[in-house]
């Protein structure tokens, strides 16, 4: 890239996170509040294993400038700035004008949903910015089958479900990503992934208590959303 398309895209970038930083477009939830008292108690959210550690690394960076809440904006911030420039290199890679890739971007970024998230004190951006490195790295071992994308791949799709458990909703469009054009797969590769899953294996068969109530605190999410959606039903009738 020439250096005056990349001023362009730096400067918009930093623009947007100096936007997010000083505008905070979000309010505090109770989520993000939880999340705080976790940092706090050295305690891991259960569906956000990666971010209450990340949150408390960037405390720990930021703590002699910032108070836990604006170490807290500053860490979805950057992750939403990270976020901001990945969607608009994947959109020039994609065939885009570097100029239309960046008003798409742009527009998207400063949606609601992302803007609002890039303000707050949760895990949203940088598990999209997560899911965009995988996605990636999933297309080029599309390109050039090799264990090397793959890997990479799936270790930022680790760190997607470490940072919140509902990528995992996203694992299809990953795998469908990742798959070779000719349809083969190495046995170099083959081998790279079974060899990656015995850890996660073993994790398993190891913390089986904790795994029991993993999928207690999660099911429990999912009992109210049945209890809300059966009022509103009800509501409706």
């Amino acid at each position: 890239m020439r250096a005056r398309p990349m001023r362009l895209l730096v400067s918009a970038a930093t623009l947007y996170f100096l936007a997010v930083a000083l505008l905070h477009p979000s309010s505090t939830s109770f989520d993000g509040l939880s999340f705080l008292r976790s940092v706090r108690a050295g305690w891991i959210d259960p569906g956000h294993a990666l971010y209450t550690p990340v949150l408390a690394a960037v405390e720990a960076a930021t703590g002699r400038w910032l108070d836990p809440l604006g170490s807290a904006r500053l860490c979805s911030a950057l992750g939403g700035t990270l976020a901001f420039v990945l969607l608009w290199r994947r959109l020039e890679q994609g065939g885009l004008a570097q100029r239309s890739a960046g008003l798409v971007a742009s527009l998207l970024s400063a949606s609601i949903l992302v803007w609002q998230e890039a303000g707050s004190v949760e895990p949203t951006t940088w598990t999209l910015a997560s899911l965009l490195v995988a996605r990636s790295a999933a297309e080029r071992h599309a390109r050039a089958s090799g264990p090397g994308a793959l890997l990479v791949a799936g270790a930022c799709a680790a760190a997607a479900l470490g940072f919140h458990l509902v990528s995992v909703c996203a694992l299809p469009w990953l795998v469908r990503g990742a798959w070779p054009r000719d349809g083969r797969w190495p046995r170099a590769t083959l081998v790279a992934l079974a060899a990656a899953l015995i850890l996660p294996a073993c994790a398993l068969l190891r913390w089986r208590a904790q795994l029991a109530g993993f999928v207690g605190y999660w099911g429990g999410h999912a009992l109210e959303l049945d209890e809300h959606a059966a009022q509103a039903g009800a509501h409706l009738v």
